[in-house]
């Protein structure tokens, strides 16, 4: 035997309506706005959805059809903007999504095109508002890592601009274009070769990496203007000015230094790290030149990581001219620039004098790192 259900708003209008059997599992539901207007209305069997269910927005215009099986969406699911222009359309099949899956703009333009088999990423197409295609995907054996959003009632609405959680790490290829049309990005993976190229609104290429077994053997960046920018190629690193002169190259093999020039093509330092002449610490060797070029000084920091942190300085004779240690085991602490003030109010002429020629480089060595510290020894040779 069925019977009439209903609740009211304080407005005295209705809420709700429903025509249900005696344990209310099955019957026909209606809600409502707050303003008479209609909210949803659908039928229920055995406690679950089943067949249309139709959803309206406040000003009375359609939002949503969604068709039901057992609890289960099955057949095709529309929602709509509530300027009547179509929002979302996808099919399901026993509650998965099959098929092709859109989105729309308020202004009636495709947003996105997503082709699904079985929560399967086949392919997809995005534009932007204005018709332009922005991005064109194309998926091999991806698999769902988590289910794609359910409604937990009819009135439980996901976001539709947000794509389903799919482990995309087997994406065949990729494209995204710039609104004004020019191509933006473009990635390709087959397998254990994988390669990513990145390009500026103008056109020009801005970045470019080629992987191999996950790991990259070529990278390479560009300025805007088309010089190159930086390269790494399976371990030989190189860096450029903006006006093509080489500002920085790394050797590939141990004991290479690494090597700094200025916009002009002047050397200004050159460093090589030793891990292996003291135990248990790091030494790192600049050599520093003046403006034209010329040999100035060198300097030797020696750092164990939980004992101290150590200064040696050099003139063009290697004669020590300086030395400086740095305790970490205390308290007292000394900032960057309180260090280089030590060095400067010295009474060592050739190390100030040293220290002035290469002041611009001084965030390179003049640094301590973040801990308690104590001043152990200072002392002039």
């Amino acid at each position: 035997m069925s019977s009439l259900k209903a609740t009211i708003y304080p407005n005295g209008k209705f809420k709700s309506q429903a025509m249900c059997n005696e344990d209310k599992t099955d019957g026909f539901r209606i809600y409502w706005h707050e303003n008479g207007q209609m909210k949803s209305a659908g039928e229920y069997k055995h406690g679950k959805p089943d067949g249309l269910y139709t959803a309206w927005f406040e000003n009375g215009n359609k939002r949503a059809e969604i068709n039901f099986s057992n609890g289960r969406k099955h057949g095709l699911c529309i929602f709509w903007h509530t300027n009547k222009q179509k929002k979302l359309e996808v099919s399901y099949t026993n509650g998965k999504m099959d098929g092709l899956w859109m989105y729309w703009y308020k202004n009636g333009q495709v947003r996105n095109a997503t082709l699904l088999k079985d929560l399967i990423k086949e392919s997809k197409m995005s534009w932007y508002s204005n018709g332009c295609i922005q991005s064109k995907t194309y998926y091999g054996f991806s698999r769902s890592i988590q289910p794609i959003p359910e409604f937990a009632t009819f009135f439980t609405f996901y976001n539709p601009y947000n794509d389903p959680i799919i482990d995309t790490h087997q994406t065949i290829e990729s494209k995204h274009w710039y609104e004004s049309g020019n191509l933006e990005k473009e990635w390709f993976n087959y397998g254990y070769y994988r390669s990513n190229t990145f390009w500026y609104e103008n056109s020009q290429k801005s970045q470019e990496e080629l992987f191999k077994h996950g790991y990259y053997y070529l990278w390479t960046t560009w300025y805007e203007n088309g010089q190159k920018s930086q390269e790494d190629n399976s371990g030989s690193f190189t860096m450029w000015h903006e006006n093509g002169q080489k500002s920085l190259e790394e050797g590939t093999e141990k004991g290479d230094p690494c090597i700094t020039w200025n916009n002009q093509g002047v050397k200004e330092y050159e460093s090589i790290l030793d891990f292996d002449s003291i135990e248990d610490a790091v030494q790192t060797h600049w050599k520093f030149f003046d403006d034209n070029g010329q040999y100035v000084a060198t300097v030797i920091q020696t750092e164990d990581c939980d004992e101290f942190i150590e200064w040696e300085f050099f003139d063009t004779l290697n004669n020590k001219l300086y030395e400086f240690k740095y305790d970490y085991s205390e308290s007292e602490l000394i900032t960057d620039d309180g260090l280089w003030r030590i060095w400067l109010d010295s009474e060592c002429e050739p190390l100030v004098k040293i220290l002035k020629s290469i002041e611009k480089h001084k965030s390179v060595f003049c640094n301590i790192p973040k801990r308690n510290t104590k001043l152990s020894s200072l002392a002039q040779l």
